[in-house]
């Protein structure tokens, strides 16, 4: 099972997931990305993550290969900050060409995952 993004507009498309803050914890971002016929080189699968108000307080990114068609395995490990309430899980999709897949998207803090049914298999 996959998740498929196709850009035709001029800015990007999101695909988003809104998730409470980790405040001080070490969380794992990790997914499996193909990407066929792409041209942007700042696909990003992203992590913003929000302070009270709205203030961006961390911005963790995954970016993509682009035109990359064989599956790749994408991780980065990052601190929430302390006064974190809120996180939200996006891919960024600025390409106007080609397919982005994703599967087996991952967010973890203390070795629990975050994120119910990352693989898509429901």
């Amino acid at each position: 099972q996959v998740v498929c993004g196709k850009n035709p507009l001029d800015r990007y498309t999101s695909l988003m997931l809104t998730l409470t803050g980790r405040p001080g914890k070490t969380l794992v971002l990790s997914a499996w990305a193909l990407t066929d016929g792409t041209e942007a080189a700042n696909d990003e699968f992203i992590v913003p993550v929000f302070a009270q108000g709205g203030k961006l307080v961390a911005h963790p990114i995954l970016t993509l290969v682009p035109d990359r068609p064989f599956w790749q395995k994408m991780e980065a490990t990052f601190q929430c900050p302390d006064d974190a309430v809120k996180m939200d899980l996006a891919l960024v999709v600025r390409s106007r060409t080609g397919l982005i897949f994703l599967d087996d998207v991952s967010l973890k803090c203390d070795g629990k995952e975050l994120i119910e049914n990352g693989s898509f298999e429901r």
